[in-house]
C-alpha cells in the first residue's frame, strides 16, 4: 500500500465519521454507516426484502441478520411475512423511522453519504 493509497483511506474514514456524528445529530439516534444505508434502502424501497436488502448492503448473513435485529428492537424496522409466499419476508420502516428520514431527506442531507 503506498502514500496515496493510505491517506485516501484516512480521508474515507475521516469523512464516514463525521457522517456518522452528523446523521446522530440530525436523527438523534446513533447508527452504524451500514445501519444507516440499509434504513436508506428500505426507506426509498418500502417493501424492499430482506434478501434483497442483505445482498445491497454486501454484509454476510450473520452481520446483516444481527444488524437488522438490533434496528428491529429499537424500533426501527418491521418486517413482514409476503402474502403469496410465507419465505419471503418484507422490510418496512416503522412511522417514527420514516418521519426521520423523510425529514433528512427532505433537508438534502443524504447529498452528504456519497
Amino acid at each position: 500500500m503506498n502514500d496515496n493509497q493510505t491517506n485516501s483511506e484516512c480521508l474515507h474514514q475521516q469523512k464516514l465519521s463525521t457522517y456518522n456524528v452528523e446523521i446522530e445529530e440530525f436523527l438523534g439516534i446513533s447508527l452504524l454507516t451500514n445501519e444507516f444505508t440499509t434504513l436508506l434502502h428500505v426507506f426509498l424501497e418500502d417493501g424492499i426484502t430482506i434478501k434483497q436488502a442483505m445482498l445491497k448492503s454486501k454484509l454476510s448473513d450473520r452481520a446483516f441478520t444481527s444488524m437488522l435485529t438490533r434496528l428491529k428492537d429499537m424500533g426501527i424496522v418491521e418486517y413482514e411475512t409476503h402474502p403469496d409466499d410465507r419465505r419471503v419476508r418484507r422490510l418496512h420502516l416503522s412511522s417514527k423511522a420514516h418521519k426521520m428520514m423523510q425529514d433528512y431527506w427532505d433537508e438534502g442531507q443524504w447529498r452528504g453519504a456519497s
